[in-house]
């Protein structure tokens, strides 16, 4: 067990644990990762047992593990973790492996790392899962966000996609187009797409992702691994329904992808569906905190997200960027997601990005949507920007007949 010579350095730096039980990689570990030691304080245990040993010492934000191990595996080590520190953000670094090992992996890993990593891709990984660990504060907030390893969905999607992936004569494109129906599963699985688990690299839909992952992987992750679980009768989103949340969800993606331009179309479609992610991240695990800032922002007349931010830092966009994040889906994405809720410029020039036309279509779909007019979950229009929706909307259904007419 080792700590890099740094160590009387302040002790607000962030500690990052690396795990193998060749002590001749943790050698070469500790010399690659130098540029490192500046901002964080390394660890190198040899094994399961020293590096349960610094956890216990150390408030260690992320861990990095070889899967393959002598005695206990990486991966049940995470498991412990997960269990005892659930604010650790935990990698794991491993070569090319099956279905199997997928599934298992699913529960305890946030981000898949191949091996060989090259420095440059170890050390952006380590610093972009400490910069999202330490953005959830208090403890109790990081405890919830860093421990979810999935997302509920509505019995009657869970139940579908089941007797969807048991049907012998299912295509890729039937269970897409369920996926794209909800954002937690469509999540979980561009999570495990864009992982080194499955050949890692850039998966432009959910579509895409399910043809990487093929269908009897998405079988098992959907059927043993918990990708999928059902909504928790308690849970609830305060002025929607879940059924009315996804809906919401689902016209948001689709009206961005029409206004997006042709290279930024896919990124907008998953942008948009992901868009409403973080009011289900909450409600999910947050549930108390995000019904006080509701009530608030009901008795002020102001909108939830400025409540959030005001209250807590953060609103529920970012809390579920940060999240994404930390599964390891591409940073264009996820600033999208950050982002989705900011008031884009009432003008009526065509969009230029992906993050703008899920603005845009964020506020064309209050215009329809189920809450009503003055509830915390819809943006006040000034004259201006009422003018520049009906613009969009005018598009958006030049869009719509393009699309149905060829």
């Amino acid at each position: 067990m080792t700590e890099t010579p740094e160590e009387t350095q302040a002790d607000h730096r962030a500690v990052v644990l690396f795990v193998d039980d060749e002590p001749q990689v943790l050698s070469g570990l500790r010399s690659a990762l130098r540029p490192l030691q500046r901002n964080h304080r390394l660890f190198f245990a040899v094994g399961a047992d020293e590096a349960l040993t610094v956890l216990a010492e150390n408030d260690v934000h992320v861990i990095v593990t070889e899967a393959e191990m002598v005695g206990t595996s990486g991966l049940e080590l995470l498991a412990r973790v997960r269990d005892d520190y659930p604010t650790t953000v935990r990698l794991v670094l491993a070569g090319t492996t099956g279905p199997q090992e997928l599934v298992d992996a699913m529960p305890v890993v946030h981000r898949w790392l191949s091996k060989p990593c090259s420095r440059a891709d170890l050390i952006e990984a380590v610093t972009e899962a400490v910069h999202h660990q330490s953005f959830l504060e208090p403890p109790t907030i990081a405890e919830a966000l860093v421990g979810t390893s999935s997302l509920p969905s509505p019995p009657q999607l869970h139940m579908e996609l089941q007797r969807l992936l048991r049907s012998p004569d299912v295509s890729i494109a039937e269970v897409a187009a369920l996926v794209e129906t909800d954002p937690a599963v469509a999540s979980k699985i561009m999570q495990w797409a864009t992982s080194a688990l499955a050949g890692g690299g850039h998966v432009p839909d959910v579509h895409g992702a399910i043809v990487r992952l093929g269908l009897v992987v998405l079988q098992r992750m959907v059927l043993m691994a918990g990708l999928v679980r059902s909504v928790d009768p308690s849970t609830r989103i305060p002025g929607y329904t879940f059924d009315q949340l996804i809906a919401t969800a689902g016209r948001v993606s689709d009206i961005a992808g029409r206004l997006a331009p042709p290279n930024e179309g896919e990124r907008a479609r998953v942008g948009g569906l992901f868009s409403m992610l973080g009011l289900l991240l909450e409600a999910d695990v947050l549930g108390e905190r995000l019904y006080d800032d509701y009530a608030e922002a009901e008795r002020l007349g102001r909108p939830l997200i400025d409540i959030e931010e005001e209250r807590n830092g953060a609103a529920h966009p970012a809390l579920a960027a940060h999240l994404l994040a930390l599964w390891g889906l591409p940073t264009p994405l996820v600033d999208v997601i950050w982002s989705s809720h900011d008031v884009p410029a009432a003008d009526d020039h065509p969009t230029a990005s992906a993050l703008e036309a899920v603005q845009r279509a964020r506020l064309v779909a209050q215009a329809t949507a189920v809450v009503q007019p003055g509830s915390p979950h819809v943006q006040p229009l000034s004259e201006d920007l009422q003018a520049a929706v009906d613009v969009w909307s005018e598009a958006a259904r030049a869009g719509a007949e393009r699309l149905l007419h060829g």
